[in-house]
């Protein structure tokens, strides 16, 4: 709990991941399968004692068959 409750953190996890994907334009592939590996961190929290579960995440991956940089994903989600 941080500051009486405005935010609580009530599950930590850690998240290994493999992604595999593609891009199309026109029909037409644009670079081939791409594959990534990564890891993420998750967070299940609660604001403001109203908001009851909220998942907040960051991922970090590399591709490991080009030579793009590492990406990075944050992002907040609350299921309805």
């Amino acid at each position: 709990d941080f500051a009486d409750r405005i935010v609580r953190i009530k599950n930590f996890y850690i998240a290994p991941f493999y992604d595999v994907g593609d891009i199309y334009i026109d029909n037409k592939s644009v670079d081939g399968i791409a594959h990534a590996l990564g890891a993420g961190i998750r967070a299940d929290v609660m604001f403001f004692s109203f908001l009851e579960r909220a998942t907040i995440r960051l991922d970090i991956a590399k591709a490991i068959n080009s030579n793009a940089s590492v990406q990075y994903w944050f992002g907040l989600s609350q299921p309805f």
